[in-house]
């Protein structure tokens, strides 16, 4: 069984993604602060989780063929933006976390996708 680019380049940005996250929880051991370290932690672990939701999302809504995959995909996509914004002001408002820290963390697949792009578009030969 071949894999096709396309697949080999989200399991490359899914490995990136938990690469990075230690990457940034180690750098962020360097100031000492549990809240910094937890912190990152949880924007990378938000970022990742929201990423991988998006994904389950759209693979269900296009494997469906019938009914109306657009307004399935909206309803899913707004549910999964007001969860995101709940977990976010939990995190600001109760559990006080450290915000350059979080913003950090949530950086994680950005970067990720980013770096895996150029590595799919940049031949190794080069």
């Amino acid at each position: 069984m071949k894999i096709d680019s396309e697949e080999k380049l989200l399991q490359q940005i899914y490995r990136q993604n938990f690469i990075l996250t230690i990457i940034y929880l180690l750098i962020s051991l360097w100031w000492s602060s549990l809240s910094v370290t937890l912190s990152v932690l949880a924007g990378s672990l938000i970022a990742i989780s929201s990423y991988s939701w998006l994904q389950g999302i759209l693979k269900t809504v296009l494997e469906q063929a019938g009914g109306h995959p657009g307004r399935k995909f909206r309803w899913h996509y707004g549910f999964r933006i007001v969860a995101l914004g709940l977990v976010l002001f939990l995190l600001f408002f109760y559990a006080k976390v450290n915000a350059i820290a979080l913003c950090l963390g949530l950086s994680v697949v950005v970067l990720s996708i980013m770096i895996g792009i150029l590595r799919f578009a940049i031949p190794a030969g080069r």
